[in-house]
């Protein structure tokens, strides 16, 4: 279920994901502890100033996606929320990719909840497999 705060943080992710210097593909991430949220991140390139003072290993992508990057900043969060905008700043599926669910699920993060066609959805981890095969397809 969504709730206020909720909307309030999905929100704030779409207001950072406005600030993405990656422009073609502008997320933005909320890290939130029982839904107070603790810090945001933006997703970025690899070889964006801020990329250089992140750990070793992150020069190993070509680009750091905002749900890596928040978790880097409150690895204790349990939800986070993703928000992709397009060029004109309107909100576009925000599905975290696979990769991104298996690096969220490993930090124990228990709700997802991001941008979507129709508006707000939410996904719970760990994923079944039946949910994999029911949810919202990645754009």
């Amino acid at each position: 279920m969504i709730s206020v705060r909720d909307r309030q943080n999905i929100g704030r992710a779409l207001q950072v994901a406005a600030t993405s210097p990656y422009i073609k593909f502008r997320h933005g991430a909320v890290a939130a502890l029982n839904k107070r949220p603790l810090a945001t991140a933006t997703n970025r390139l690899r070889n964006d100033p801020a990329t250089m003072q992140d750990p070793p290993d992150a020069w190993r992508h070509c680009s750091i996606h905002a749900e890596v990057a928040v978790l880097r900043r409150a690895p204790q969060a349990n939800t986070i929320y993703v928000a992709r905008v397009d060029s004109s700043g309107d909100p576009c599926m925000a599905k975290p990719c696979p990769a991104c669910v298996s690096t969220m699920e490993a930090h124990g993060v228990a709700r997802v909840v991001y941008t979507s066609e129709d508006g707000i959805a939410e996904l719970r981890l760990p994923l079944t497999q039946d949910a994999v095969n029911n949810s919202p397809r990645h754009r």
